[in-house]
């Protein structure tokens, strides 16, 4: 009995131990206070990473403590990144408050234990620098590597086309010897330079476990804004998650999603010298691009056929046509049937280097000058003789006149 007594014993000892361990205490010269370094968050602090660090202040005077001001010390590695100092406007006898840094860890910090201090002040209270606490700093693997697929309600395409929603999948992998838990995965979409939304969901999605050399994988389905600019956008990544012996890791990446689409060149015929009495003359295009991305490096080719007679240069470089615009060009052909079909080649690349080539056919037909509304030599002709005409009647009808006079 005594025994098991002793075992007892000694296992209460070992928890209590370890409860100490976990928090570090030290009390102002003259006992007015105990400050206690609670935890951090994520734990363990690593080289390059953020966390914050919380305190508990306990009042052990006999009487109040009014505006009592708490700063930390800045040391190597840690560089603060919220307000340095806190303030508590009364701290009453025996009253406990909570407080708490945001530190950054210099990425080059070495695997060490490291010192923090506070300063405090009070109206009571001379200005004093509390006793050291330690931070111990690890450097942890963390065995995380993410890969990302993006699936379009195209199968042909896997680029999100504005105002138009996709399938995000993102695979986490954890290779590692340590299983992971409560894993979080949040995609940063709030910056006014990132295009897209989550649709009908939040931006952040939980997977409980993975075990070790497995995988999990969460979706978004995220829909592009309608005047989204094509191209590649970084998209940032931040994962968080316990591993098996309850420590935080934070992990960060980036993704990268394109906005795009296939441009949509179509050609018109703008204006022609061809007719059934000209048979050689300009043909002027309108190459338009009715699409929602810009097109660049355009280069049109007119191909040879039986038909026709290629007069001017088969080939022109037109450079940029912008969506919802157009261009135009120019060749001088001649033409030996009435309706042909002349045959264009187009190269081109859109807004993300994508290189396409096509031809395009355009159904051409000669029509009489009349019905192109030309005027021609014959017409003038005939007007004259009419004017001829009118003016000789109206001379007749005076000299008939005069001779009754």
């Amino acid at each position: 009995m005594n025994k098991l007594k002793l075992i007892l014993a000694l296992c209460l000892m070992l928890v209590f131990c370890q409860v100490v361990a976990a928090t570090q205490t030290i009390v102002t010269k003259a006992n007015e206070l105990r400050i206690d370094l609670v935890k951090y968050d994520p734990s363990p602090v690593q080289p390059g990473t953020s966390t914050t660090i919380s305190f508990e202040v306990i009042n052990l005077d006999n009487q109040d403590i009014n505006n009592l001001e708490i700063t930390l010390v800045d040391n190597y590695p840690f560089i603060i990144t919220s307000e340095k100092k806190v303030k508590f406007s009364s701290l009453k006898v025996g009253e406990k408050a909570t407080f708490s840094f945001q530190v950054d860890v210099n990425k080059d910090a070495v695997e060490d234990s490291y010192q923090l201090s506070l300063q405090y002040f009070s109206e009571k209270l001379s200005s004093a620098t509390s006793s050291p606490f330690n931070v111990q700093v690890i450097k942890v693997s963390s065995g995380l590597e993410t890969s990302i697929s993006v699936e379009s309600s195209e199968e042909t395409t896997a680029v999100i086309k504005p105002g138009q929603t996709a399938n995000v999948k993102l695979r986490i992998d954890n290779p590692s010897s340590s299983a992971m838990r409560d894993i979080t995965v949040k995609l940063e979409l709030n910056s006014a330079d990132i295009p897209f939304a989550p649709l009908g969901m939040t931006s952040e999605k939980k997977i409980d476990f993975i075990a070790v050399r497995n995988f999990g994988e969460v979706s978004y389905t995220l829909i592009a804004s309608p005047d989204a600019e094509a191209g590649l956008y970084k998209v940032p990544v931040n994962i968080k998650y316990y591993d098996a012996q309850g420590y935080s890791h934070n992990v960060s990446d980036i993704i990268g999603i394109v906005v795009g689409s296939q441009p949509e060149l179509s050609l018109e015929i703008e204006s022609t010298e061809l007719t059934t009495k000209t048979d050689t003359g300009n043909l002027i295009l309108k190459i338009i691009n009715g699409g929602t991305t810009d097109v660049k490096f355009l280069r049109i080719k007119l191909l040879e056929s039986e038909n026709i007679e290629i007069i001017s240069q088969s080939a022109m470089y037109i450079g940029d046509v912008d969506s919802d615009d157009y261009e135009t060009a120019e060749f001088r052909i001649n033409m030996e049937e009435e309706e042909t079909k002349l045959v264009f080649e187009l190269d081109y690349k859109d807004a993300n280097n994508i290189a396409y080539g096509e031809k395009m056919v355009l159904p051409v037909k000669l029509y009489s000058p009349s019905e192109l509304g030309l005027k021609t030599g014959s017409s003038w002709v005939w007007i004259i003789v009419l004017l001829l005409i009118v003016g000789g009647y109206f001379a007749w009808k005076r000299h008939k006149k005069k001779k009754k006079q």
